[in-house]
């Protein structure tokens, strides 16, 4: 392989890396959990857009963000920022470009949750796509370069794979800490939203991400970088060429389609199926403050379970685990929301198996990329692996605001009719089966292609 590693730095790998990688998602989840969780929400209650038209804002939004995020994600590959953007010798290919996303993805976030519901209705969608559209693409900022970043800190499978479980860990702290505060925080005491409850969490959430992506980069070393000679012939098209027979990636990017629809769909659907069929909305917190004592239990084994039994074997049983508990949702009245309350928890469970390894695995498609070729584009492989995941985002936010529109959904009622009501559990717990059947048929086609046992 004509490849060289240059060490810009001889700092070795270490616990300072694991803690920056691990503030980076919390920083990306603040605002991407809170929008992903709540913006569809936020639309219909407070701003009064029908489910309609939120639909149609998220197919477009996030059609726009599988496009231009790849694109986004190459730009590392291609440029070096100059100095006084940042870019200066010592800072690596991926740092710079985060240093530069920041400020715009946290005014992204406090944007799209401010009360303009006193506009006239053109005003409130214009205001409300346009926030939107600059929150996707200032997220791609972020992320896209963060992501890559994983595989020019280390090369040893070891140490990404407790990269990945740090960034899963940052991500779920906030999903299962942070977020889990939400719905008791825009509630008010009759069970109604609160309009400024929503802006002054986005405030804070903005405030939070940058502390975080700034400890990111303070914390992370970019150690190996491609010579340039590598640079020089880079050719996008050669890399989506490549990425197309990348079976074990197009594995991954299935499963990752799958996991999308739980985080944007069944994120969506948590507090209203809580709301509107169970009556007791303080009961989605519970489901987020679940994941914690799972994620804590796993931390420490994911690296040690993916080295026994192969990282498909692990994350399948998860997956499968959660088909499981979606089939007794579906099968089953469970009118009591305790009971309910459980087959969710035991659901999400099976899930955070993937969410732990995901990282790892995608970090091992690039190097199975870059076998195979002999030519490594971390940035560019990394953003095309997103476009499962925004294309699954957007698939799950529009269907899903259509589907609630075809239901009967009234937006900005106090309360939707029973009929609606039994149609968002039902949807709640159909998400949570195809999360199951994505995942599981992703995982097979990774194992199979890499070549892992079982």
């Amino acid at each position: 392989m004509d490849r060289k590693t240059v060490f810009q730095k001889q700092k070795p790998f270490g616990a300072g890396d694991q803690l920056g990688y691990y503030f980076g998602d919390v920083g990306g989840t603040l605002i991407n959990g809170f929008a992903d969780a709540y913006y569809m929400v936020f639309c219909t209650y407070v701003l009064g857009l029908s489910p309609f038209f939120t639909g149609t804002m998220f197919f477009f939004a996030k059609v726009w963000d599988a496009v231009s995020g790849p694109v986004i994600g190459s730009l590392p590959d291609r440029f070096r920022l100059p100095a006084w953007l940042g870019g200066g010798r010592n800072e690596g290919r991926f740092h710079p470009w985060i240093r530069l996303a920041v400020l715009p993805l946290a005014l992204s976030g406090i944007l799209c949750f401010s009360d303009v519901s006193a506009l006239p209705e053109k005003a409130r969608k214009i205001w409300a796509s346009a926030a939107y559209l600059l929150y996707g693409t200032a997220y791609s900022g972020t992320s896209m370069p963060y992501g890559a970043m994983a595989s020019v800190i280390s090369r040893d499978p070891g140490d990404r794979a407790k990269l990945s479980r740090a960034r899963a860990a940052g991500g779920m702290t906030v999903s299962t800490v942070v977020m889990a505060l939400v719905p008791l925080a825009v509630f008010d005491g009759a069970g109604h939203y609160q309009a400024s409850a929503f802006f002054a969490l986005a405030l804070a959430f903005a405030a939070g991400s940058v502390l975080s992506y700034w400890l990111c980069l303070r914390l992370t070393t970019e150690r190996e970088e491609a010579p340039e000679k590598e640079k020089n012939s880079y050719s996008y098209r050669r890399v989506v060429a490549d990425t197309l027979h990348n079976r074990p990636l197009l594995g991954v990017m299935l499963a990752s389609a799958g996991i999308m629809l739980y985080f944007t769909g069944s994120g969506q659907l948590t507090s209203l199926v809580f709301k509107e069929y169970y009556h007791v909305p303080w009961l989605a917190s519970l489901v987020s403050f679940s994941n914690l004592p799972v994620m804590l239990v796993l931390f420490p084994l994911a690296p040690w379970l993916s080295r026994r039994f192969g990282k498909k074997n692990v994350v399948l049983a998860g997956f499968c685990w959660t088909g499981a508990a979606a089939a007794a949702m579906l099968l089953f009245p469970m009118e009591h929301p305790g009971v309910f309350l459980a087959a969710v928890i035991l659901g999400n469970t099976g899930l955070q198996f993937f969410q732990m390894l995901v990282w790892a695995m995608v970090t091992d498609c690039i190097d199975v990329q870059e076998a195979r070729t002999g030519r490594r584009s971390d940035g560019s492989v990394y953003s095309l692996y997103t476009l499962s995941r925004k294309l699954g985002s957007a698939l799950a936010a529009s269907s899903i605001s259509y589907i609630l529109g075809v239901m009967g959904m009234v937006s900005g009622a106090a309360s939707q009719t029973a009929q609606v009501a039994g149609g968002i559990r039902t949807l709640f717990a159909a998400c949570y089966f195809t999360v199951f059947l994505l995942g599981a048929a992703g995982s097979l086609l990774y194992g199979r292609t890499m070549g892992e046992k079982g």
